[in-house]
């Protein structure tokens, strides 16, 4: 039956046409994420010990000159010296180990 621009079912098809469209719905809730570290994992990481350590300098981030032909913003990786590249504008590039 349509009736003010509306269309009314009757009877079973009305439950039944429901019934199918609330598959339809989606009911979205946000959660937040749980923590990723755990107590446990905050006390190991109080004691570590590479903290006390200083990295020797061939090993150390650095910007250096870089002139090849990649972009800036461009990734090298260097796997024969055991660096990678982000290239900057300018020729230059910061270099980690």
């Amino acid at each position: 039956m349509i009736g003010n621009g509306y269309v009314v079912v009757e009877g079973n098809v009305g439950i039944l046409a429901a019934l199918m469209l609330s598959g339809c719905m989606q009911a979205t809730t946000y959660q937040r994420p749980p923590s990723l570290a755990q107590a446990c994992d905050k006390a190991q990481l109080a004691k570590a010990r590479y903290e006390k350590y200083a990295v020797a300098d061939p090993f150390r981030r650095a910007i250096v000159d870089y002139h090849r032909k990649e972009m800036p913003g461009t990734i090298v990786v260097d796997s024969d010296n055991h660096y990678l590249y982000f290239v900057q504008d300018g020729g230059k590039a910061i270099r980690y180990a």
